[in-house]
């Protein structure tokens, strides 16, 4: 009678990805492949992207994005049960604020734990608002202090702004 043996886990196809990364960028020593969820990211970092479709970024997302770094950030109301669609947003971090730039129309997965229905409400609406109007919002900002709606904002909700205010 063998004893029981537990196989070895299959890799998971986030796990093959980091590794054909690392090894696609290791003659590069300034670039660190992480695997991970995304929910929890080191300090100090010149780049994230955001691979998934979410309501709004994550604290930890714009806490540690180093001065100067930059965080591509699809921002999408449901669209069916297996997608989202909405808009990428470039968000650069500057010394004590956020930069914020609409880059293009997006259609994606969604992101697991970064999903809020009021939001996503509140970006089905901005996107049919620019639709309609075939004018893309000139975003300049990402404001996470509170406040009231003003003429600035774009996409206004509870947890962050996007506005057009410099």
């Amino acid at each position: 009678e063998e004893p029981w043996r537990e196989a070895a886990p299959r890799p998971t196809p986030h796990r093959l990805l980091a590794r054909r990364a690392r090894s696609n960028l290791a003659d590069r020593p300034t670039v660190t492949v992480i695997t991970g969820d995304g929910a929890e990211v080191p300090s100090g970092f010149n780049a994230l992207f955001v691979n998934a479709g979410c309501t709004h970024p994550r604290a930890a997302w714009l806490d540690g994005l180093a001065v100067g770094g930059r965080l591509l950030l699809p921002l999408t109301s449901q669209a069916s049960p297996q997608h989202s669609s909405g808009i990428l947003v470039r968000v650069g971090r500057e010394t004590t604020t956020f930069s914020a730039e609409i880059v293009s129309r997006i259609s994606i997965f969604d992101c697991e734990g970064a999903r809020d229905a009021a939001e996503s409400d509140a970006i089905a609406e901005m996107v049919e608002s620019a639709a309609a109007s075939r004018v893309v919002p000139p975003v300049k900002t990402l404001l996470r202090q509170p406040h009231e709606r003003a003429p600035t904002c774009v996409l206004h909700t509870a947890r962050y702004c996007l506005s057009t205010a410099s």
